[in-house]
This record gives structure tokens, C-alpha cells and sequence, in this order.
């Protein structure tokens, strides 16, 4: 490399709710970042940081959490827990459920093109001397250990939006009632979102599935839920290996379209927005950071630390591409779909899906009016089906 190594810092951040004194208006600031300073010896040694150290100390420290949490974005949080967990359910959901079966028509919807993605990214972004070696911090083979944890550790049940949000203790109240933190969109958003694609699931599932004796008797259903479930399969952590209640296939479904469309859509149209500009968040610093202080002592030593300029472009490039371009938006299906339930029970069912979508944005576009920095991620009408990008 231009600069020669790439390291990936160690920081832990805390973070404070400071409130201006306005309804829930206020900020999550950081006040304290600890860099692990010695890794050459069995006890780790922490440098604290907080925004009363000089400047470019404090932007540094800053920096090295950024460049952590860019490389568990695009390893974890996007292309493991949405991208190849994913694609578990699309070939699973190819082998065993037919074209003309109910669930396999919908989920169909919310898998297209993401097979022909993922294959792009093994040979192009997560393949030797490809954009993930060539960008993050890490080896190729460190970043793939994330990719690899991300996915095994990635739950049915645990990734249930709104129970994954409880899990990260950032549901709205605790036991006692108490706010927890008052201005999250990312949550407000996507439980609106989560609700409207769960009464749509619940819909369009009663039309085949009550009486709830017809769950059981779904071979090819059963045969899907087996092979997610075993060794032979998907192995998804927590997957029955047999569907029994119209309640548990609700949940699943709700999961797996709510992953493909909104939570896809929150982690990757958002990397233009934080990520484009590279020293908001660049993926790698160039400097090894010792957590010594005034380490970086003018703008010069800062630059030394940024990536070069073919770094730097490439991600720039990289997030340009992964959030330019949409191919549809959540609800609105093809029209080979579309035909197969018209004049049906499920026609009306459709219908009120996007009804339910289109209020869903009016509410966001009503929340984003008061907030200090509007969050237009997860409107209805910018969320795709599926991870076709």
C-alpha cells in the first residue's frame, strides 16, 4: 500500500443522551473513547480520551471508532446479516417450495436478484485483492472470520426486529417505565415498517393456512422448515425444524421479508450518506495508533493517518455504486404476481399493504419535520422488496 500496513484500532466508546431541554430533543454525544495502547503484552493497557483532550487527540480517538464500526458495518450488520443470511431462505425456498406455492410466490418477491449480488460480491468485493482486502482494515481472512461470526450467530427469533431492538436494551422503556432513549429513528422507523409488513403477512398467510390443521399438512412447507433447520440445510440458529402454529410462521416470514426489505435498505442506502466522505468514516487507518497522547500533532500527521488517494477513491466509488440505484420499493410487486391473485382474496390484502406503506410514510415524513436531522432511510417509498443491490 501507498502507506505501507493498514491497522484496525481497538476503541470502546461510551455515550451519553444529553438533552436541550425540549420535548425528546437532544443528542447521543460520545464523552469518553479508550484505545487499547499496548497489544504486544498479556495485560492491555486502555488510554482514555474525552473532549476536553486537545483537538486533533479527540478527532483521532474519534476516528478510530468510526473505522471499527465501518468495518462491523460492512462485514456484520450488511453483508452477513442481511446478504448471505438471506440467502439461506432464497435457495431453500427454490428447492422445496413450488412455484405456484402461496409462501413461495411472496418470498419470492423479496429474493429477487440477490442470488446474482451475492455472487458478485464472493468474486469481486470479499475475493482476493478485492474491495474488502483492498479497503478494511483487516486481512482478508480476519474480515471473513466477521462475515462468518455474524451469520452463525444471527437467530430467526433473536433477529425479530422488534426483539432484537429489546435485546440491545434500545426499546423505548425500561421495566420501570422510564424512557431509554428518547430520539432513535432507526428504531421508531423501522417498527412502523415492521408492524405494516406483520398484519400483511398475517393477511395474506390466514387466506391458506386456517384452519391451522393446513400448516401441518403442507408438505412442501414442512420440507422447507427441516432443511433451513439441519446440517443438510441452512443450520438457521433457531429454526423449527417443524412448523406447527399459523403464529410461528407468521413470525418467520415477517423476519425474512423485514430483513430483505427494510433492514437491507437502512444499512446499505445509508453508507453513501456516512461513508462517502472518507474521513467521516474511512475504513482503515494508516498510522498505528499507540493511545498515546499528541501521537498526531498538526494536519499533516492526521493526513499520514487517512487512506491514500486509490483508497480513498475506491471507497468513494464502492459506496457510490451499493446506493445509487433502486430497483422497486416495498409492496409494489411484479405484475406476473399481481395477475395471479386478481379477483382473489389476497387482491384486497395487497391493496391495504400499500395503503398501510403510504401512511407509514406520511407518519415519517411527520416525524422527520421535528427532528434535528431527518432520517429518510426507512420510508416506504425509498425500502426495496429485496437485496437487489
Amino acid at each position: 500500500y501507498e502507506k505501507g500496513r493498514k491497522y484496525l484500532p481497538k476503541p470502546i466508546a461510551f455515550f451519553w443522551w444529553r438533552k436541550n431541554g425540549y420535548s425528546d430533543r437532544g443528542e447521543l454525544v460520545p464523552i469518553a473513547i479508550a484505545i487499547e495502547s499496548n497489544q504486544s503484552t498479556p495485560n492491555k493497557e486502555w488510554q482514555f480520551f474525552t473532549p476536553l483532550d486537545k483537538h486533533l487527540d479527540w478527532f483521532i480517538a474519534k476516528l478510530c471508532v468510526q473505522i471499527a464500526d465501518g468495518n462491523h458495518h460492512e462485514m456484520s450488520s450488511h453483508l452477513g446479516r442481511t446478504h448471505l443470511v438471506m440467502e439461506t431462505f432464497a435457495v431453500s425456498t427454490a428447492r422445496q417450495l413450488a412455484e405456484n406455492h402461496p409462501l413461495g410466490l411472496l418470498l419470492r418477491q423479496h429474493f429477487r436478484f440477490m442470488l446474482t449480488n451475492n455472487y458478485l460480491a464472493r468474486e469481486r468485493l470479499i475475493n482476493q485483492d478485492g474491495f474488502v482486502d483492498r479497503i478494511l482494515a483487516g486481512t482478508l481472512l480476519e474480515s471473513l472470520q466477521i462475515v462468518k461470526n455474524a451469520c452463525t450467530s444471527w437467530s430467526i427469533k433473536d433477529f425479530a426486529f422488534p426483539t432484537e431492538i429489546k435485546n440491545r436494551g434500545m426499546d423505548h422503556q425500561d421495566d420501570q417505565g422510564n424512557q431509554k432513549l428518547p430520539h432513535y429513528p432507526y428504531r421508531d422507523d423501522g417498527l412502523l415498517l415492521w408492524n405494516a409488513i406483520k398484519i400483511f403477512v398475517t393477511d395474506y398467510l390466514n387466506v391458506f393456512y386456517l384452519p391451522q390443521e393446513n400448516i401441518k399438512n403442507d408438505e412442501e412447507l414442512q420440507n422447507w422448515a427441516k432443511e433451513l433447520a439441519t446440517d443438510n440445510g441452512g443450520k438457521i440458529k433457531d429454526m423449527p425444524s417443524s412448523i406447527t402454529t399459523i403464529d410461528e410462521l407468521i413470525e418467520i416470514v415477517t423476519t425474512i421479508i423485514f430483513t430483505c426489505g427494510p433492514q437491507h435498505s437502512a444499512v446499505n442506502f445509508s453508507q453513501y450518506e456516512y461513508m462517502a466522505f472518507v474521513p467521516n468514516m474511512p475504513l482503515a487507518g494508516y498510522q498505528k495508533v499507540t493511545g498515546e497522547k499528541e501521537q498526531f500533532k498538526d494536519e499533516q500527521s492526521l493526513m499520514q493517518f487517512l487512506p491514500p488517494q486509490k483508497q480513498t477513491a475506491d471507497q468513494v466509488e464502492m459506496m457510490y455504486i451499493l446506493s445509487d440505484y433502486r430497483y422497486d420499493r416495498l409492496g409494489y410487486y411484479d405484475e406476473k404476481f399481481e395477475n395471479i391473485y386478481k379477483g382473489t382474496k389476497v387482491e384486497p390484502i395487497l391493496a391495504k399493504f400499500k395503503q398501510d406503506l403510504n401512511q407509514v410514510e406520511v407518519e415519517i415524513d411527520s416525524n422527520n419535520k421535528s427532528r434535528i436531522i431527518p432520517y429518510p432511510f426507512l420510508k416506504p417509498s425509498l425500502v426495496l422488496n429485496s437485496i437487489s443491490i
